[in-house]
């Protein structure tokens, strides 16, 4: 099942959400064009300062396997997510599970 995220047009963001009964925090932080992810899972930080690409996974493998599924941005034309584009058909945010 795939979760899209429509997230809010803002550089700098924090949501939480759950996956598998994992509680899950995302902060994203846009810095010098990039966009950055810090990522918890119940508490636990799995990745810190994780520059976000094209259609990859956001965190490490390990922990996609702990709570069963993967973040990544789906971006228009494979563009580097920029938050100038959230919200929008040209970049958001799923949950593949």
């Amino acid at each position: 099942m795939t979760r899209r995220y429509d997230l809010v047009r803002c550089p700098n963001q924090k949501f939480c959400t759950t996956c598998s009964g994992n509680s899950i925090e995302i902060a994203l932080r846009s810095f010098r064009g990039i966009i950055y992810a810090n990522v918890s899972v119940n508490g636990e930080y799995v990745c810190c300062g994780r520059p976000c690409l094209p259609n990859a996974p956001i965190f490490p493998r390990p922990a996609e396997d702990a709570i069963g599924g993967s973040f990544r941005f789906i971006c228009e034309g494979d563009d580097y997510p920029d938050w100038m584009s959230f919200g929008t058909e040209a970049c958001y945010l799923v949950l593949e599970d």
